[in-house]
């Protein structure tokens, strides 16, 4: 708070959270590899897109669902030992030995733990080992923020109000309103390289998201009035 009795104004700052449940699961995959030469770097993204649509499209998720967020080619390059140096240390230069190719997709639906497992499960099959990881948010974000906002407004005006109706005063006309905002988006996520898991068989996922916060603050600034 801020009361300036010289220029007769009050100025609050009014915080809000307000949580909504998480009913989306956001998942995304990025998949990487070395080629000898760029058209085979090339062939191998289109590949691995087909592939990943494919695998998606097997658990009940419409293909062009699957968006590229990411795809980079570029060559690449490794260090090669040239000898040693005069004090004895391995002297290297750098020479390219093909080009790295990387991809990032992602691709989202309704919570559905049986539809999430069949997705993994699907490319896990692929011949491909993806990095993926998985979280979840709400459908309506603009929403909830909208409804963060007008709760921290409230809440300052309330608060001004308690203080001014304190001291024998009341609130005038607004002279300033300065907003900010956060989407909390400090989810828990969930990380697996498939290269790495082996699975034999589909995962039996039980996951409940817990609730998805949004946070909103204003600071308001009023006229005070006898």
């Amino acid at each position: 708070m801020n009361c300036d009795n010289m220029n007769r104004t009050i100025r609050i700052r009014g915080n809000a959270v307000v949580t909504a449940p998480a009913d989306i699961t956001v998942v995304r995959a990025k998949v990487s590899g070395l080629a000898e030469d760029y058209a085979t770097a090339l062939k191998a993204l289109a590949d691995v897109t087909k592939s990943l649509r494919d695998a998606v499209e097997k658990a009940g998720i419409p293909r062009n669902d699957l968006k590229t967020v990411n795809v980079s080619v570029k060559q690449h390059f490794k260090d090669v030992s040239t000898g040693k140096d005069k004090n004895g240390n391995t002297k290297y230069r750098r020479v390219a030995d093909g080009f790295q190719y990387s991809q990032g997709v992602v691709f989202e639906f309704p919570n559905d733990n049986s539809k999430l497992s069949s997705a993994i499960w699907n490319i896990s099959k692929c011949d491909i080992e993806p990095e993926i990881d998985f979280h979840y948010r709400n459908s309506d974000s603009n929403a909830n923020k909208n409804r963060a906002l007008a709760e921290a407004a409230r809440n300052a005006r309330t608060e001004a109000e308690t203080i001014l109706g304190a001291l024998g005063a009341r609130l005038g006309r607004i002279i300033e309103v300065d907003r900010q905002s956060r989407l909390y988006d400090d989810y828990d996520g969930h990380r697996m390289i498939l290269g790495d898991c082996n699975m034999s068989v589909a995962p039996d996922f039980e996951f409940e998201p817990e609730d998805e916060e949004f946070s909103e603050s204003v600071t308001i600034e009023w006229e005070i009035e006898d």
